[in-house]
């Protein structure tokens, strides 16, 4: 055998274990900017702004969300917690933005949180990560996350003691669902006065109205989810469902709906069945959701023609 080849092996094997140690080093900790210390704001920002702070080289945190997504919406509960306990100041930005950034190669599935230091994305969160899931339902785990890489300043605040609920599904491809939608005529002048005229009220069977986005990965699930339940329980129910991102007219009748019901929400997923009401979509919902099917299929309450119609 090659002499040369006999060195040169053990020199690339040491040269790839050396590699190996050095990429698994703690990240040198690092301050974001003074400027954001000492508040606990969130800012709005664009595709524009987020070039300049990059441009700028500066150190700094970005929330990527969706609007209208219950599990943004979660996550921003936690993450107002973590800001006002640690008087921290984040960015904001609508999910639907980044793809004029240089987040769209890194970003797939909102929300997100990502990490600048001097203008160079460090780290990100990834919901459509399994490992990733504890950071968005535990602000003591985004902390730890957090501070891995960010140093944080002594503040007054006091430390937190709550998380937030927060039902979500992973790993679901975010193309719009093809699921063939229920058509309505629907002219409403405002949210409280809508006429459903493809509705109708079977005594063997319970209406189900499902409000979706048309790119809410945790809908196409809950539209799966009931792919998956149809031919066992398809005989006790009539499902309605209305786009409400796109379609100002079904974000009027999923208005009218929660006003009736009580609930404050303009998020989804949001699930009717029968006159309960079902506010985002995970494990735990899929079993309520049967069981309201199950309970109420006959002679069912519903919302529609009970409180709305009349």
């Amino acid at each position: 055998m090659n002499k040369k080849f006999l060195i040169i092996v053990p020199v690339l094997l040491v040269l790839s274990s050396v590699l190996v140690i050095i990429k698994n080093l703690p990240q040198k900790q690092f301050y974001l900017e003074d400027k954001y210390y000492g508040s606990s704001d969130f800012i709005e920002i664009n595709a524009d702004n987020l070039k300049q702070l990059i441009d700028d080289k500066e150190s700094f945190a970005l929330f990527v969300y969706q609007p209208g997504c219950i599990t943004s919406a979660n996550f921003q509960k936690n993450l107002e917690k973590f800001t006002q306990n640690n008087n921290i100041q984040f960015y904001k930005m609508p999910f639907s933005d980044i793809k004029n950034t240089t987040l769209n190669k890194k970003i797939e599935y909102y929300p997100s949180f990502a990490i600048f230091n001097k203008g160079t994305l460090i780290d990100y969160l990834d919901a459509g990560s399994d490992n990733d899931l504890k950071y968005y339902e535990s602000q003591k785990e985004f902390k730890t996350w957090f501070t891995d890489y960010v140093l944080l300043k002594k503040t007054n605040s006091s430390n937190a003691t709550q998380t937030s609920n927060n039902e979500s599904t992973n790993n679901i491809d975010t193309t719009t669902d093809k699921t063939a939608e229920t058509t309505t005529n629907v002219t409403p002048e405002n949210a409280t006065s809508i006429n459903l005229e493809n509705v109708t009220k079977d005594p063997n069977k319970v209406n189900i109205y499902f409000f979706w986005g048309s790119t809410c990965p945790h809908c196409k699930a809950e539209f799966a989810f009931f792919d998956e339940i149809k031919a066992e329980y398809g005989q006790y129910y009539n499902l309605y469902t209305y786009e409400v991102w796109e379609n100002p007219n079904n974000a009027d009748i999923m208005s009218t709906f929660a006003n009736a019901l009580n609930d404050s929400t303009t998020a989804v997923p949001y699930t009717v069945v029968g006159d309960e009401s079902f506010i985002g979509f995970g494990e735990s919902t899929k079993e309520k959701i049967i069981n309201a099917i199950k309970n109420n299929h006959k002679n069912s309450r519903d919302v529609y023609f009970d409180k709305i119609k009349k």
